[in-house]
């Protein structure tokens, strides 16, 4: 779900967009989304959040609850690697159902 920027919501709907985890490490996920969204003229396929309240990420949150999130979507960020680089935008929002989609590799 996207909370904030509003102009999000008014545009394209607060969510909740489904996706799937690519890749984890301690403080971030990376999602994909099966649908991307436009957003100002840009095609935004996937999202890196990170947790508003907490320095680390809790999996079994994650897997019953919506984690308030500092969230970056990207225009093509494909990897952890890519966070901070690669074109996007930031928003505020919440992550849940983390190992319903779940893929099969981690990053340390």
């Amino acid at each position: 779900m996207v909370s904030d920027p509003w102009e999000v919501g008014t545009e394209c709907g607060v969510g909740p967009f489904s996706g799937t985890v690519a890749d984890y490490d301690t403080t971030r996920v990376l999602v994909v989304l099966d649908k991307p969204i436009v957003y100002r003229g840009g095609t935004y396929g996937a999202v890196v959040g990170r947790p508003r309240h907490s320095t680390h990420l809790d999996l079994d949150l994650l897997a019953t609850s919506d984690v308030p999130m500092n969230l970056v979507l990207y225009l093509g960020c494909v990897s952890l690697a890519e966070d901070g680089t690669a074109p996007g935008f930031g928003a505020t929002g919440s992550i849940r159902g983390f190992r319903d989609r779940l893929r099969s590799h981690r990053t340390e």
